[in-house]
């Protein structure tokens, strides 16, 4: 049976908002701008899922600290002194005020406001003048309030249910995809945070398909026939996979662009480097380039691909940085987009570098408006990683660097979320075929809000 169109056509309208009003080629409006569904989001969604707090190499040493907030909730996550990573509740236990903001490192958490102390295990190492309360005091309720907490590729998640799935079963088989990339040996190359007048999906779902690129990247299109390309669930994730080359024929037929494959496919690299700036380094394509010297050419698109990747890696473990043995089916298999559900994605994760993103909404859980966090990552040579500093700023538009690919999306997003908020638009019609992670990330969402809700969570 399909959902109704949109909640008009309901006969009685219920705040659940059931998954099946969800098709593969229809989103309802509501949970794009709707504060109904935002505030269900935040009761039920935010507070019972695994969520990517930071990197590993955020957390270096014992007393390492990040303090992740999403609206109101905010966690801190630490290096304990054995280096066991713990999460804890971000508020001191005697007014509330919040123990730590940013990120930086510490022997004890102090609270700046009466002076209450706590350790890096949680427990409370000093009340001042303790004996007033005459005894009231018992260490067990002065303990700081711990999440769960595990990591994957380097990347560190909390959950603040406690009754939660692992993170091993969350993921699913995700890992299965990506482990062979050796994504915990990469490290920061940049990090930018933006605020997005947009809903935190509308900005995600931006980067969740390829149907927007022959017209808003068209100068990418030729080189990523992206047209061929499919998406699907994984879980309540989403992986999707296009062709990287324009020797292969799109499932709308046409012909190739390039006569020349090894000029093709330095070109896809060139334009990589130059507009997404991450994911093909400056020695990437230099060693790529050997492909014009060392392959004839009449070579075919994979043969030039095979060979141009050989060079890269081959130049990556000369320089000490290190490369794994990969072969092009593991590299289908990673796809070319992972969305990681609720709310972090990567585009063309690498063995070499990648581009990761985080979408949060606003801290006043406006609809309207998000959060978006964009961080390179990238394997360097060991004791060669160069100290990022987090560049975070207000609006977008006064950040100066925002890489010009993701400024062509930039130029949409806002206008999309102010389009969806006009009286005659009901539904994001969503492509079946290229578009499916969309619909199944708000099915996903549903299902928390309507668990949360029977749970009473």
């Amino acid at each position: 049976m399909q959902a109704p169109r949109n909640r008009k056509e309901t006969q009685t309208a219920t705040p659940a908002f059931p998954p099946d009003e969800v098709r593969d080629d229809w989103v309802p409006k509501e949970d794009y701008v709707s504060r109904e569904f935002a505030e269900l989001e935040r009761k039920h969604l935010w507070p019972r899922v695994w969520q990517m707090a930071c990197r590993e190499e955020d957390l270096p040493s014992p007393g390492s600290y990040v303090t992740y907030d999403i609206l109101d909730e905010s966690v801190i996550v630490v290096r304990a002194a054995d280096g066991v990573l713990k999460a804890y509740n971000n508020a001191c236990l005697h007014r509330g005020r919040r123990l730590t903001t940013g990120e930086g490192r510490t022997p004890n958490f102090v609270c700046r406001f009466h002076g209450w102390t706590w350790g890096l295990d949680g427990t409370n190492k000093r009340v001042v003048d303790q004996n007033d309360w005459g005894g009231c005091l018992q260490a067990a309720e002065l303990k700081l309030h711990e999440f769960k907490v595990a990591t994957w590729g380097g990347f560190v998640f909390i959950n603040m249910d406690p009754d939660c799935e692992s993170l091993d079963t969350f993921l699913g088989d995700i890992p299965s995809r990506l482990d062979c990339m050796e994504l915990e040996k990469q490290r920061y190359r940049w990090y930018i945070s933006v605020e997005v007048e947009a809903n935190w999906k509308t900005c995600q779902e931006a980067f969740h398909e390829m149907y927007h690129v022959q017209t808003t990247h068209s100068r990418l299109e030729p080189h990523m026939d992206t047209r061929s390309g499919k998406s699907f669930a994984a879980g309540p994730h989403g992986v999707l996979v296009k062709n990287t080359g324009t020797q292969v024929i799109s499932r709308y037929g046409g012909e190739p662009q390039f006569s020349d494959a090894r000029k093709a496919f330095l070109e896809m690299l060139r334009i990589n480097k130059d507009l997404i700036q991450s994911v093909i380094t400056d020695r990437d394509y230099q060693a790529a380039s050997r492909i014009l010297q060392e392959i004839p050419p009449d070579a075919s698109w994979v043969e030039a691909a095979d060979k141009g990747f050989q060079f890269i890696a081959e130049a990556a473990r000369a320089a000490g940085v290190g490369y794994p043995a990969l072969t092009r089916q593991q590299i289908l298999e990673a796809g070319s987009v992972t969305a990681f559900f609720p709310n972090m994605s990567n585009v063309i994760a690498t063995p070499i570098a990648g581009l990761w993103y985080r979408f949060r909404p606003a801290p006043n859980n406006d609809p309207n408006r998000c959060i978006f966090d964009i961080y390179a990552l990238e394997r360097f040579t060991p004791g060669a990683e160069p100290k990022v500093e987090k560049k975070i700023f207000g609006d977008w538009r006064s950040c100066d660097l925002i890489p010009p690919f993701l400024l062509e999306d930039f130029g949409n997003i806002p206008d999309v979320q102010r389009g969806m908020r006009t009286r005659h638009w009901h539904a994001a019609r969503t492509n079946p075929v290229l578009e499916r992670i969309i619909s199944n990330t708000h099915r996903e969402l549903r299902r928390f809000i309507q668990e949360g809700i029977a749970k009473g969570t």
